[in-house]
């Protein structure tokens, strides 16, 4: 804003020595002569060109000779109103007023008394003597209502209501001004004054038109150039770049314009391509206007943006290099320690967290204690939030509140300390913060920290703690919506606790009590899932249908439209199942309930016999939905879907899939296995046996070890009929199985069984039949420890025994082992009562000699 002692200077004409000449006839009354000045003249003269040239110490010791030397009451007047102009004019003040009020008897009733009232009045002015100034600004008025200094004084009055809160007054002062001098320069003065006020005030709306004024009405002086900078300042605020670019270019071509005014308009068109998000364009009109600069604040500001772009560039080092150099040279520390905190502020919101953080260390080792201190502890805080430091950002926030002391910005402060507990899980630290921060009166954070501190008993096992505070809130707080999320909270918390009945009373207190509250959906859905959990299929099914068809855009809205397949299937309905889980992976591809969906839809046409229907879903979903927590079962099972059509390539295909898309998976062990058993079908018996043998020795825990090494043993034993070496291998395999400590009893018998067929295929009988007999009369021991043991290895175990005992016509013992069979009760019983009978009736003559023999 323009001082008052430079305005009033300004308005005088400089033409130099002539002009002070002539003045002086008109001042003093003197005629024009050739004749030498006076000793007293030149005095005079020469103060007042020096007043002229802005050397005001010299005109102060002038002005000072020539009072001191005068003898009449005008000359003493005329000095001392000279002197008292000079003195306000250098800044001094109090001397002015000193000299005003000594030689205020003098000044009285002469020329002179109102420019005394005037430089008075603008020393108590500069003073901040507001009051005592307007006094004297109304005596001036009063008094000496045609006196010369009437325009000053009018703008002066403007500026006493300004600076004493008195806007209205201030604004009719403004405006009745404008009136008054419109055209004139002290009227242009006056309205980029206005302006600047307005401006002040954050009212750029009601300031763009006087600006426009000045630049249509003169647009080739100083002040239309002020007012082309300005106004482009508000366009480009109100989203007009391209307006605010043509006011930029006026001031910027325009020859008469000084080179600040234009590197002022440069910066200004940076701006507008930095809005544009063309930094680079930005960045090279800032160079440009660095050249132009002629102070150090200018250069210091360009350099600040220059910094700025380079690293909005993603030049970072260079950028704050270049800023740091900027606000090192700066020389208003209050401005110095604003850019800094700015900078911090900047590199939050471009995810520079590091660099924030050293940004507002620096401002607070810089800075200190002076200001900003608090923005800077908040940002630092920030910083480390961002950055998952949570231990570090709560001792920051914490540090923060202290030195808001009583500013309400320090709640949010305290707030976030406790947030950053929280979330480093140090819920007992947070709790006593979020119960301070709730104890704040007239702050409607304070509910939020309440709610925040029920969640900390919660973590902390205190569920009835957390219930109660949490309904307490409820009942208390005026915000419905958190009243709603309150009560919701406290109905999660008895549904976690399996609290069912609690749980589905909460839910129906949101839908009873929040109708129009967004809680309203999940209540719902969550209670459709409590039901739906207690088997209450037909209430759950109420329950989310009503969300599907009352709350279709909500979140919840997805998992409720597939519940409600299931509640049909589970009821029987499978028809009303399969249509819907089927519309919604159509409806809903992208869900992240897509993946479990899609493998229900799997799993129902698998457990229907519908296996390519089964194959052709889980593959889909791998597709689809390949980060699906469930995708690796479902290459498995579409492994198993091929299988058991057949379609061993295909089968096999799927498990390699399996193992290479998801290494990680715990199906990989049933995976490699299915794997074997399809190329086992196949007929590739070696690559069948790597796969058993993967198992074996990457999970060595695996239940299916054992399992492995039979299969192993089984591939071995079909090599054997085109390589019997293949025989002895598979022995070892099968009998690492009957000794492994893990095996099942029935895994055991299985490999007992092959054994006695690995010593057939090798012509060792006898040990055959130990192996046959082992399992059978391990089965009747079994059974009276209450353990069941396979049928189908006793039955095959004793037919092989008994064909080999027939083989060798030892009929007696072949008899014996039918009859284990017949004594077993199993279904093979009465084709054991055949294999009798035939060995009887075609081998009669040893049985008939037994009886003859027989003592009875």
């Amino acid at each position: 804003m323009t001082n008052i002692v430079t305005y009033q200077w300004n308005r005088v004409p400089r033409s130099g020595l002539g002009f002070v000449l002539a003045a002086l006839v008109v001042l003093c009354g003197v005629e024009p002569a050739t004749a030498r000045l006076s000793r007293q003249d030149a005095r005079l003269q020469n103060g007042r060109a020096a007043l002229e040239d802005g050397l005001n110490n010299l005109a102060i010791r002038h002005f000072e000779a020539y009072l001191k030397a005068s003898r009449s009451k005008d000359n003493k007047a005329r000095g001392a109103r000279y002197l008292a102009e000079a003195l306000c004019r250098k800044g001094d003040y109090e001397a002015c007023l000193a000299v005003l009020a000594e030689e205020e008897l003098i000044l009285a009733d002469t020329e002179w008394e109102g420019a005394e009232a005037f430089w008075g009045a603008s020393a108590l002015h500069e003073l901040d003597r507001h009051a005592e100034a307007l006094a004297r600004v109304e005596f001036f008025e009063d008094r000496f209502p045609e006196d010369a200094y009437e325009v000053p004084v009018q703008r002066l009055r403007i500026r006493c209501h300004l600076a004493l809160g008195e806007t209205k007054e201030a604004l009719a002062g403004f405006a009745r001004f404008d009136k008054d001098h419109e055209g004139t320069r002290e009227g242009r003065e006056n309205l980029l004054e206005w302006a600047a006020f307005l401006r002040d005030e954050g009212e750029d709306e009601e300031a763009a038109p006087l600006l426009q004024r000045l630049v249509e009405e003169s647009p080739g002086n100083g002040e239309a150039r002020t007012a082309r900078l300005w106004l482009g300042e508000i366009r480009l605020a109100e989203g007009q770049p391209e307006e605010s670019r043509s006011l930029y270019e006026g001031v910027v071509s325009d020859t008469n314009a000084a080179v600040e005014a234009r590197a002022m308009a440069l910066d200004g068109l940076a701006r507008i391509y930095e809005s544009e998000t063309n930094y680079h364009g930005a960045l090279g009109v800032v160079t440009n206007a660095a050249l132009l600069a002629r102070t150090a604040d200018r250069k210091n500001g360009l350099g600040i943006h220059e910094g700025i772009l380079r690293i909005r560039l993603g030049d970072v080092d260079s950028g704050l290099t270049v800023h740091r150099v900027a606000i090192a040279a700066m020389t208003n520390r209050a401005h110095a320690a604003e850019t800094q905190l700015a900078l911090g502020a900047l590199l939050l919101d471009l995810d520079l967290d590091e660099e924030a953080h050293e940004a507002y260390q620096q401002h607070l080792e810089a800075f200190g204690e002076e200001t900003g201190r608090a923005t800077a502890l908040m940002g630092k805080g920030w910083s480390l939030w961002n950055r998952e430091r949570y231990a570090e950002a709560a001792t920051v926030f914490e540090k923060a509140y202290a030195a808001f002391e009583t500013d309400p910005a320090g709640r949010m402060a305290l707030i976030k300390a406790a947030d950053a507990y929280f979330a480093d899980e140090k819920f007992a630290s947070a709790l006593p913060l979020y119960e301070e921060a709730a104890s704040m009166e007239n702050d409607p954070a304070g509910a939020r920290a309440a709610f925040q501190a029920a969640e900390c008993h919660a973590h902390l096992e205190e569920i009835d703690v957390a219930r109660e505070a949490l309904l307490t809130l409820a009942g208390a707080t005026d915000d419905r919506h958190l009243a709603a999320q309150a009560v919701m909270r406290a109905a999660v918390l008895s549904e976690e606790q399996g609290q069912w009945e609690e749980a589905t009373e909460g839910y129906g207190r949101v839908l009873a009590d929040y109708p129009d509250e967004p809680e309203v959906a999940r209540a719902r859905q969550r209670r459709g899932l409590v039901q739906y959990r207690l088997g209450n299929f037909q209430e759950a099914l109420d329950d989310f249908t009503a969300v599907v068809t009352d709350f279709p855009e909500s979140v919840v809205s997805e998992q409720a439209f597939f519940m409600r397949g299931w509640c049909h299937y589970l009821m029987g309905r499978h028809e009303e199942a399969l249509t819907i889980c089927t519309e919604f992976v159509e409806r809903y591809p992208d869900s992240i309930w897509a993946g479990d969906v899609q493998f229900w839809l799997g799993e129902y046409y698998f457990n229907e016999g519908l296996y390519e229907e089964a194959e052709a879903r889980f593959v889909m979903l791998v597709e689809q939905h390949p980060d699906a927590q469930v995708a690796d079962d479902a290459l498995y099972w579409a492994g198993r879907s091929a299988a058991f059509v057949q379609a061993y390539v295909r089968a096999v295909e799927r498990y390699a899939a399996l193992s290479k898309t998801y290494p990680g998976s715990a199906l990989l062990p049933e995976s490699r296995f299915a794997q074997g058993d399809a190329l086992s079908e196949l007929g590739e018996f070696a690559r069948a046996v790597l796969a058993f043998e993967e198992i074996i020795k990457t999970y060595p825990d695996s239940y299916l070890v054992d399992r492995a090494m039979g299969r192993i043993g089984d591939c071995h034993f079909t090599l054997g009929a085109d390589d019997p070496e293949r025989y002895a291998q598979a022995v070892q395999a099968y009998r690492e199985v009957l000794e492994a400590p893990r095996a099942s009893v029935n895994l055991q018998v299985q490999a007992e069984y092959k054994l006695g067929r690995c010593r057939e295929k090798m012509d060792e009988l006898d040990a055959a039949l130990e192996h046959y007999m082992n399992v059978v009369y391990r089965y009747f021991s079994e059974r009276e420890n209450g353990v069941r043991v396979s049928l189908l290895w006793f039955t095959r175990s004793t037919f092989s025994a008994a064909a080999i005992y027939e083989a060798r016509a030892e009929w007696e013992q072949a008899i014996h082992v039918y009859e284990r069979v017949i004594d077993a009760g199993v279904p093979a019983a009465p084709d054991a009562q055949q294999r009798i009978q035939k060995i009887i009736i075609e081998n009669w003559l040893p049985f008939l000699r037994d009886e003859a023999t027989d003592p009875e």
